[in-house]
């Protein structure tokens, strides 16, 4: 049938298409070219709404018809290039849109989708340039939205934070940058932020699956099951296709700060269960696991778990299995190449760089220069982190797909893979898996076996290992001669009052500076008895990061704070500076039993003169301070029952003597941990023989 008024027919098929009915639009379009075959203007339409819909050969088949009618019009022009950035077909895109452009500079729709295109071509500088003219010609949401996500992936987080409020300040029902938004705030320790956009963006699309994932984590993180629950069922109602990883996901759901040994157990016997299950059954696919649903999902083994003091290996060792038996993950051998120098590579992940240059920095610059060392770190500022200490080195900027950053590190062809931690994070987790260097070892980064059959060493030292010591590992166990660290003396003050502290000079301080996870709930007994003993004393906590797992742990030391009115206090976190004023006004430090301090508490105290009084464990984990006073050749600090740790502990803050000569036995022998040139020596030993 005729169109009797083209005009009318036109405005009314344009409405339905600004009002998002596009097969209305459409089907109208349609009839207005059968009538009028050779309009530039309708075929120009029909070619948008055929790209709005997903159908880019029929889109571009008719935007190609318009622009051949007419060459030189810039919305034509315009209209082209979009549809092929969708049909990602990039750089046949550049060329339309910047003809466009060059017939109409005030498009700052062409800069938009270059910016876009340059994007997708991972060229993040000449992306930024195109949404910021984008921007200046016309400030839309959208336009701040994906400038804020390209200064995100570059890591330029506090630019991209401001973008994502100056979106949302045009358009605060854009849903994904209060979601984006949500993330950054929590980079930012910012929680109550984080919740609000997080939140903000399930009320504007209930069905947001990221989202929901992000709250989900966000709670788990806090320790917070009955509020992360609803969140994961929801993603299940959503994610049917990923029922595998989320059945993962909520077996792995370990409580942070336990609140009795019962909830360890239940937790521990839910995931050996659920793992136990699927080993035992086939693969159909709802039992089946991606690359992409191992890293959104956070599928490493469950980190916390280290803490428990417990003998986890079989497991740690079940899990990898579990993990193994999915095949998802490829062996990615290396090439082998001959070469003059060993390769070797340092692997350190996002979040982890300060720890690792306090803990590795002083030994890999001393490494000699018969091994070509590399730093292998998470872009796009771990480079930046790290170079700062470690100048010296090669670098190599991983992925944070997995699978790319697998196939970085077989191209790179390492002799030696050195995992600075193996469990900490999924991509330190699972990187492993890929097999991509000769050898890959691991260390007392993270002290515990992987429970993986793709490490060729953990490296120990005699101190930190029992007789028997290898019944723990999976992976042979290599001792170094001294424990493999050179640690600079950090700036502890030479004296402190203790009343600059808001403290009465009567008071006998107890620090526990230890992470309020690594205070197990078997503990709370030994600090009862220690204030039980001294009247006189007061006990010291440092808050979490996190509000909530503050929270958690006053509500388990609830009884204990209201039996011991005032003398128990959680002091708010702050500055190394503040903190290493804490660690010289301390009486005694009280280690934690199940994970004992590392390097960074034992080494602070030892260089404050402050006794660090430690129960020496069963494993790797629950001995580092032992092996440090080993090392030092001054033992009167340790302890191996309970009993002696509350009476050595009291006896160090009650009796003037005791304590003196704790701290000059102390300040006698620490440089055989500080500073330890003898560990550089011994590591590049342990090298000579891995190589």
């Amino acid at each position: 049938m005729a169109i009797q008024n083209l005009d009318q027919h036109m405005q009314q098929a344009v409405q339905f298409h600004q009002a998002g009915s596009l097969a209305h639009a459409e089907s109208m379009y349609l009839e207005a070219l059968a009538e009028q075959p050779r309009h530039g203007g309708i075929l120009n339409l029909l070619g948008t709404v055929c790209a709005q819909q997903q159908r880019p050969t029929e889109a571009l088949k008719y935007l190609r018809r318009a622009l051949r009618l007419e060459p030189g019009n810039p919305m034509y022009l315009l209209n082209l290039g979009e549809a092929l950035v969708r049909a990602e077909k990039h750089e046949e895109a550049i060329k339309y849109l910047k003809q466009a452009l060059l017939k109409a500079p005030q498009l700052a729709l062409a800069h938009y989708n270059l910016g876009n295109v340059y994007k997708a071509l991972h060229q993040p500088d000449t992306a930024l340039t195109h949404y910021e003219q984008a921007i200046a010609l016309k400030r839309n949401p959208e336009y701040l939205y994906n400038y804020a996500n390209t200064l995100r992936d570059m890591g330029r987080l506090r630019s991209a934070t401001t973008a994502y409020q100056e979106a949302l300040s045009l358009n605060p029902q854009h849903a994904e940058a209060h979601n984006n938004l949500g993330t950054l705030q929590g980079e930012w320790d910012d929680f109550d932020s984080a919740l609000y956009h997080y939140q903000q963006a399930i009320q504007l699309k209930p069905n947001f699956e990221s989202a929901h994932n992000n709250l989900f984590q966000f709670y788990q993180q806090a320790d917070d099951k009955p509020n992360a629950s609803p969140h994961l069922a929801r993603l299940k109602d959503l994610r049917p296709d990923d029922h595998a990883a989320l059945a993962l996901v909520d077996a792995d759901f370990m409580p942070i700060i336990p609140q009795h040994s019962q909830e360890i157990d239940q937790a521990l016997t839910q995931l050996s269960d659920t793992l136990t299950e699927r080993l035992t059954q086939q693969t159909p696919q709802n039992h089946r696991l991606s690359l992409k649903q191992l890293n959104e999902y956070n599928l490493a083994f469950p980190s916390g778990m280290i803490y428990y003091g417990r003998d986890d290996r079989a497991l740690r060792e079940q899990y990898a299995q579990y993990i193994d038996h999915r095949g998802v993950i490829p062996v990615l051998a290396p090439a082998g190449k001959r070469r003059s120098r060993p390769r070797i590579g340092f692997v350190v992940t996002k979040g982890h760089e300060g720890v690792f240059l306090k803990c590795m920095a002083g030994l890999i610059s001393r490494l000699p220069e018969a091994y070509e060392v590399w730093i292998v770190c998470s872009q796009p500022n771990g480079q930046t982190i790290l170079s700062q200490k470690l100048p010296q080195c090669q670098y190599l900027g991983l992925s944070p797909d997995l699978l790319t950053a697998a196939k970085q590190l077989q191209k790179a062809d390492f002799d030696l893979l050195h995992y600075w931690e193996v469990g900490t994070d999924s991509t330190n987790y699972f990187l492993p898996f890929f097999k991509t260097a000769r050898l890959q070892v691991t260390s007392w980064g993270w002290p515990v076996t992987s429970g993986m059959g793709h490490l060729n060493a953990f490296i120990s030292c005699p101190a930190l290992e029992p007789e028997q010591a290898q019944q723990y590992y999976t992976e042979p166990l290599i001792l170094c001669e001294r424990l493999p660290i050179y640690y600079a003396a950090p700036p502890v003050p030479e004296s402190i009052q203790r009343s600059d502290l808001g403290l009465n000079e009567e008071t006998h301080v107890y620090l526990c500076a230890q992470n309020l996870r690594k205070i197990q709930p078997e503990m709370d007994r030994l600090f009862e008895q220690v204030l039980a003993k001294d009247p006189q004393g007061q006990l010291f906590f440092i808050a979490d990061k996190r509000p909530a797992i503050t929270a958690r742990f006053r509500q388990r030391l609830h009884p204990l704070i209201s039996q011991y009115e005032n003398r128990i206090h959680i002091l708010e976190r702050m500055e190394a500076e503040d903190y290493l004023r804490w660690v010289k006004a301390a009486h005694v430090m009280l280690d934690t039993t199940g994970y004992t301090g590392g390097a960074n508490t034992n080494y602070d105290a030892f260089q404050a003169g402050t006794p660090v009084v430690t129960l020496a464990g069963p494993m790797h984990r629950s001995r580092f301070t032992l092996a440090a006073y080993t090392q030092m050749g001054y033992t009167d600090c340790v302890t191996h029952s309970p009993e002696a740790y509350v009476n050595q502990a009291v006896a160090l803050a009650c009796d003037a003597e005791q304590r003196k000569a704790a701290v000059d036995g102390i300040a006698h022998s620490r440089s055989a941990v500080i500073e330890d040139s003898a560990a550089v020596s011994a590591f590049c030993k342990v090298l000579e023989e891995l190589l």
